[in-house]
């Protein structure tokens, strides 16, 4: 009876032990479970979309934590909270997405220079011609939008008739009176603008000036899904448009009849290409 007693007692305490050996280790090992969390660093972000051509302002700026593995030289960190002073009012030439981490080589210093300075190619100029040169303004054309320039000419003959000259192409919009950002073109009534800056050479500048001093130009605009757009060219005489080939009746008398006989006349510089 001492023997069943005993072996009664032996198992109740085995299992007493056994329990709390479980419960320990149960709640050690939540303990080792935990996860230590990275370390972070705060560094200067967008705190909201910015287009090419947009002015930095630090003011406007977030800091967002991200892993110090993360961290690049060309990010600022809290830490170097100074080195903001020398990117406020940079110019984005890449845009930027809001949370999105502040990259200083996309930034260009103006060097106290015009925001339009900084975004025009390195050997091109800007050129501004006012909106009223339109002769078929657009009123949602916009900072990168691509387009060529048409000069409306008499015809010599019939003064009544037109023809165009397509004299520049693949034209860069860069701003729009004073904006050089894109808006999201939901606004259909929008004000038409005052002025246009397009990217030209110098060569295509003086074109332009002498075409719009006459009077007005019509824009042909590129579609957005044109891929491969090829660099602004000025047509050349070659490739400019020509009239109709102009006619001349005469009349020609056999005998008693008369008849009339229609000619094509033919540019003489055309005449010697054949010879």
């Amino acid at each position: 009876m001492r023997c069943k007693n005993s072996r009664s007692l032996f198992l109740i305490i085995t299992i007493f032990i056994g329990f709390i050996v479980f419960l320990a280790l149960l709640l050690g090992g939540g303990e080792k479970k935990e996860e230590q969390k990275p370390q972070t660093v705060q560094v200067l972000a967008a705190a909201e979309n910015m287009d090419i051509g947009s002015v930095i302002n630090v003011a406007k700026m977030q800091w967002i934590d991200i892993p110090i593995a993360g961290m690049k030289d060309n990010y600022i960190s809290k830490q170097n909270a100074e080195l903001t002073q020398k990117i406020d009012k940079s110019v984005v030439k890449k845009s930027i997405t809001k949370d999105e981490i502040i990259d200083t080589t996309t930034l260009i210093d103006t060097h106290g220079r015009s925001a339009l300075s900084a975004v025009i190619q390195d050997g091109m100029r800007a050129v501004t011609i006012p909106y009223t040169t339109l002769a078929n303004a657009p009123s949602l054309i916009a900072p990168g939008d691509i387009i060529d320039i048409i000069l409306p000419k008499r015809a010599e003959i019939n003064k009544d008739d037109y023809f165009g000259e397509t004299i520049l192409q693949n034209i860069k919009v860069l701003a729009v009176d004073n904006s050089l950002k894109k808006t999201d073109g939901a606004d259909t009534t929008v004000t038409p603008p005052k002025s246009i800056s397009l990217e030209v050479s110098a060569k295509q500048a003086a074109t332009l000036a002498a075409s719009i001093r006459d009077g007005q130009v019509v824009v042909s605009m590129h579609s957005v899904f044109t891929k491969d757009v090829k660099p602004a060219s000025i047509k050349t005489s070659t490739d400019l448009p020509t009239q109709p080939p102009e006619s001349q009746v005469v009349d020609v008398f056999r005998g008693t009849e008369k008849s009339q006989v229609t000619f094509e006349i033919q540019d003489p510089a055309k005449k010697s290409d054949h010879k």
